[in-house]
């Protein structure tokens, strides 16, 4: 997918990845999540989603699995390869431990491989190097000390070195308990001082002792001062030290070989496990965010239910706010465009990005948090979204978006989600909203898929007289001043400049002067979508509990299974009653829809008003389709079923 920068910060695309970061256990995991992108591929997003899918059911069957310890140990790999060099006891334990975090991954997953087949593909060629680690861990303690036992000669040479150092210890235990020598002392120890044992003298006795001095303290109140009499056997120990490093560097030198021949197995091993890693992040990141994998599909319908924004939803957890509000919309043919109007405040601009990262997580393989999502492969994504001036580059409003918007005019290609906001803006309207309208012209010739907002009455107008475009408005509740974020299809949406301007506290009689300056085709207009606009929220208010109700009746169908026939009955009544109910409804509602249809007639052409009743009939339609459910009887005798 092409995703030109400027996009992809308008997005906040690297905000979202940080924050799926932080569900990584590993540094290596962190750092896959950091770099994701959108795939060149519908079938390499399919591989993706097909392994967090299995992931995420791997973690509800058998719960998180830790990958806390994995580790990056290519640089200790690479100094392994390097002829004549050898690791300390420390790096070959921290391999042997990732050796053993290896392992473990691939026996969680061989486990149960009969429900993730594809992860099991993935860890199954992870190399477990038998011999070496049980060497090691016979060889190596885990705080990087080689036991005595690594081999013969080293158990030999540790024996004389105990038995030597027990001979040096005792004579200078005796010198420090003979009461002659306490002046002498400054404190009754023996240390080891650069490898040869040594006593602590007072500074003013040093010349009253037969020895070498080894330096003195940090105060200079005693000087290290090895005896003459135990010289002979501290040459003899620090010579038996240095056969002890000599048989080590053998063992770790034995130890670097074999790591040398399987270490491209064990560089596999880490970016599989790291791999499976970040997998697990996005796994956890669906199931507690509440997400899911996108759903490609064939044609170019565009279907987003209930999308929560990662990043509003993040911000509302971390400061404790009331819940967010998900989005919900579909674009199908013949339509490949949502124009959204509405007021400023009234959540465009957060509609905008919300399904644009929406997209875009869907094509980089990222759980999108909502109850389900259906898109088309796209090939690109532009988005143009927010204030946009540049006074460093002397660039107005206008000129920024244009510049952005160059771009997308001139990307050639099928198969593309153009994302505009406040199209045609920053400019005269009367030039701005001609703009607006050729742009879109031609980018629907161009075949691309188009989200924008504008507050443009031409380009509205225009939306109505194409089959290819869709007017939405964005609900706003006027009394609060507040958007509800809900995403109303089918009718545009009016600015509420007034309105808002009078709840602001601006002056009653220059708000009056606006709207009588106000032209009267467009007030005529913008009154009818004012009434639509209430007819249609209040028959979304109606349908809302419709639903709610002939859930509750289904609910109750279906316990009635082993009932009397006669409860049956009532139950059916009920929903007769329902069904009656509704019907009322809508005849009254009809009568209510016909006069606003006259006033649209009057405001609007012959055309625009013939598009407006046959949406209007749509409406009552689907109204009626709501609540349309026919029982059915089951080949099962006395079972009852309900099919909607």
């Amino acid at each position: 997918m092409i995703i030109p920068e400027q996009t992809r910060n308008n997005l906040e695309f690297d905000k979202l990845l940080k924050w799926l970061s932080s569900y990584a256990h590993s540094s290596l995991a962190k750092r896959i999540i950091l770099k994701l992108e959108p795939f060149d591929s519908l079938e390499n997003i399919q591989t993706r989603n097909k392994l967090i899918s299995q992931c995420i059911t791997l973690i509800n069957e058998e719960g998180k699995y830790s990958f806390h310890g994995l580790a990056n140990i290519i640089p200790i790999l690479k100094k392994a390869r390097i002829e004549g060099t050898y690791l300390s006891s420390a790096e070959l334990y921290t391999v042997y431990r990732q050796c053993l975090l290896y392992s473990s991954i691939k026996q969680y997953i061989k486990q149960n491989k009969a429900i993730v087949p594809d992860l099991y593909a993935l860890v199954e060629e992870i190399y477990e190097p038998s011999d070496f680690m049980r060497s090691i861990k016979a060889t190596i303690s885990e705080h990087g000390e080689i036991f005595d036992i690594a081999s013969d000669k080293l158990l030999k040479i540790r024996k004389e070195i105990k038995e030597i150092a027990a001979s040096v210890t005792t004579h200078l235990e005796s010198f420090i308990s003979d009461k002659n020598n306490a002046q002498l002392i400054q404190e009754p120890l023996v240390l080891d001082r650069d490898g040869r044992y040594v006593l602590l003298i007072k500074a003013e006795k040093r010349k009253e002792i037969n020895g070498i001095i080894h330096g003195s303290s940090a105060s200079g109140a005693a000087y290290y001062c090895e005896l003459l009499s135990t010289v002979e056997l501290n040459n003899k120990l620090k010579v038996i030290k240095e056969k002890e490093k000599d048989v080590c560097r053998e063992i770790l030198q034995k130890f670097t070989n074999s790591i040398r021949g399987i270490a491209n197995e064990l560089i596999i091993n880490q970016r599989r496990s790291a791999k499976l890693d970040s997998l697990h992040c996005l796994a956890t990141f669906a199931i507690e965010q509440g997400g899911c994998m996108a759903h490609f599909n064939n044609s170019s319908v565009l279907e987003l239910e209930e999308v929560f924004h990662p990043l509003l939803k993040y911000k509302s957890s971390m400061i404790r706010k009331s819940a967010i509000v998900a989005l919900s919309l579909k674009l199908e043919e013949p339509a490949r465009g949502l124009i959204i109007t509405g007021p400023n405040m009234g959540g465009k601009t957060v509609a905008l990005k919300n399904i644009g990262l929406a997209v875009l997580m869907a094509h980089s393989g990222i759980p999108v948090i909502a109850r389900r999502v259906s898109i088309p492969y796209l090939k690109a994504l532009f988005a143009d979204i927010g204030e946009k001036q540049d006074l460093m580059q002397n660039l107005s409003t206008f000129s920024s978006h244009v510049q952005n918007i160059i771009p997308m005019l001139n990307y050639s290609e099928e198969g593309a989600l153009f994302i505009i906001d406040e199209l045609g803006t920053g400019t005269d309207p009367s030039e701005g909203a001609p703009l607006a309208v050729a742009i879109l012209e031609h980018l629907l010739f161009r075949r691309g898929l188009i989200i924008t907002t504008t507050h443009h009455n031409a380009v509205k107008i225009y939306a109505e007289s194409k089959e290819e475009l869709i007017n939405a408005s964005m609900d706003f509740d006027i009394s609060t001043l507040k958007p509800t974020f809900k995403i109303i299809p089918g009718i545009a949406g009016t600015s509420h400049a007034f309105d808002i301007a009078t709840k602001l506290g601006v002056a009653e009689t220059i708000v009056e002067k606006a709207r009588s300056i106000r032209d009267k085709k467009d007030e005529a207009y913008l009154s009818v979508l004012e009434k639509l606009s209430e007819q249609m929220r209040d028959l979304e208010i109606k349908k809302e509990v419709w639903w709610k109700e002939k859930n509750q009746l289904e609910q109750k169908l279906r316990m009635s299974i082993e009932e009397n026939s006669e409860q049956k009955k009532l139950l059916l009544e009920e929903r007769r009653k329902l069904s009656e109910r509704v019907k009322e409804f809508l005849r009254k509602s009809k009568s209510r829809w016909e006069e606003v249809v006259q006033e649209m007639k009057a405001a609007l052409s012959e055309k625009a008003y013939s598009e407006g009743k046959q949406s209007i009939k749509e409406i009552e339609q689907e109204a009626e389709t709501v609540l349309k459910v026919s029982i059915y009887q089951d080949e099962e005798p006395g079972q009852f079923g309900v099919n909607d």
